[in-house]
């Protein structure tokens, strides 16, 4: 088992493994290099809508820190062996907790005016719902503070370890490619399917965590890398102190105490139920049956009503907005622009003096971008990282299907195309402002 220095060199040295020369070569022009603060607007839907990635987010690597290894590793929604019963009732506390977002002005306003996607689920997951989601972050160091700083649910804290010894934490290194399976993707098709960025968003937590999620269905655990390592007190305690006592990373805001009161709601309305009923019926249960089992835990009732932002909260949240983040979301709310290149034929090679002909202007990366890279780096380095073991808790198979059309057509030239080298802010403080 390796120590901790040894841990954050060896992880290090796969990374720059899996760098291309054209990675390695903006190293050498800082002010090419992302920042680690912006966030950068890709085009997963024709202009439907836009995912905020961490800039960095065509990283290899995804990291997990847990301070022990939990086997199978299942999303809270569930753990504990629970009923049908117990996931529906958690499911409709995810649809109350959509519902309340839709009253949060930065939501309802910002994100919907700029097809900024919402991820519902996964900033359920960073409140303290039971979901299907599990916690991953591009930043390692984050992952390590969880593995390395115990939370007491007691207390609502977290801690560093101080009994003078040497203690043992846990690292799951996913690779983002493979999206939790056994065998890498390279098809726009098949992108985040599984593993989602969860990025920015109207609140800061999966932003300051650098936050993406690992969506699991029922019967099935994660499938990645595993390091085991070692560290000391010191350790524990330095990493708490940098992220101040877990404060810099679970943000205190408006969103945390309703939160918390729709993670223990008891009672809804029968519109809440017939929603949740049509987006998660649990196989073998009709809308009556469900009722009858749901009333031996729960109250269905027409006075119900749904948790809201009250018009004084909102009123308060738009002023904070405009006050303090909306200069942040202009500056820090960037996307590269990508061009095809017209010239391009199977027929064509590149020479000196050669002049592109630049054709279809696109506003932002696209998946089809991004599954060259990843493409490009897998092959690039095929091996797994040094000395990791891998994990597949439930021996599940690799669920990737390539899609028909892939199969038929064989060979498939990647075609040339140019790119802005890092991602510039293009929304006025205007346009971030709420009216």
């Amino acid at each position: 088992m390796m120590d901790l220095q040894t841990l954050k060199e060896t992880i290090a040295a796969e990374i720059e493994k899996t760098k291309l020369p054209y990675d390695k070569g903006l190293e050498k022009v800082p002010f090419l290099v992302p920042n680690g603060e912006c966030f950068e607007a890709i085009d997963l839907g024709n202009n439907k809508e836009l995912y905020l990635f961490p800039e960095e987010g065509q990283k290899t690597f995804l990291f997990r820190g847990q301070t022990k290894e939990f086997i199978p590793c299942f999303p809270t929604i569930y753990r504990g062996n629970p009923s049908p019963i117990d996931i529906f009732i958690n499911r409709m506390r995810l649809v109350q907790f959509e519902r309340l977002l839709k009253t949060h002005p930065v939501v309802n306003v910002f994100f919907n005016k700029h097809h900024f996607h919402v991820d519902i689920e996964g900033l359920a997951q960073h409140y303290g719902l039971r979901t299907s989601v599990l916690d991953l972050t591009s930043s390692l160091d984050v992952a390590l503070f969880f593995a390395m700083c115990p939370y007491d649910i007691k207390t609502d804290t977290y801690t560093c370890y101080n009994d003078g010894k040497e203690h043992n934490g846990i690292i799951y290194v996913f690779n983002a490619a493979y999206d939790n399976d056994v065998c890498p993707t390279f098809t726009e098709e098949q992108l985040f399917q599984k593993i989602q960025p969860i990025g920015f968003q109207a609140f800061a937590r999966p932003g300051m965590q650098r936050g993406y999620g690992i969506h699991i269905k029922e019967g099935e655990s994660i499938k990645c890398y595993l390091y085991r390592f070692r560290f000391t007190c010191d350790d524990s305690k330095a990493y708490l102190n940098h992220y101040q006592n877990g404060e810099k990373l679970w943000v205190k805001d408006e969103l945390v105490e309703k939160a918390k009161l729709i993670a223990t709601q008891t009672e809804f309305s029968f519109n809440l139920f017939g929603e949740t009923f049509k987006k998660f019926r649990p196989k073998g249960f009709s809308r009556n049956k469900l009722k009858a089992e749901l009333s031996r835990l729960i109250k269905l009732s027409s006075d119900c009503k749904d948790l809201e932002f009250s018009e004084d909260e909102r009123k308060a949240i738009v002023d904070s907005w405009n006050r303090n983040q909306a200069q942040n979301a202009a500056t820090h709310i960037v996307r590269r622009r990508w061009f095809k290149d017209g010239n391009d034929n199977d027929n064509f090679t590149h020479g000196p003096g050669y002049k592109p002909q630049i054709e279809e202007d696109h506003k932002y990366f696209t998946p089809e971008i991004i599954s060259r890279i990843n493409l490009l780096k897998t092959v690039a380095h095929v091996d797994p990282p040094l000395n990791a073991e891998w994990v597949n808790y439930m021996k599940t198979p690799d669920e990737h299907r390539i899609p028909k059309k892939y199969l038929d057509e064989g060979w498939k030239k990647v075609p040339s195309c140019y790119y802005d080298v890092k991602g510039k802010p293009w929304l006025t403080l205007e346009e971030c402002r709420i009216d």
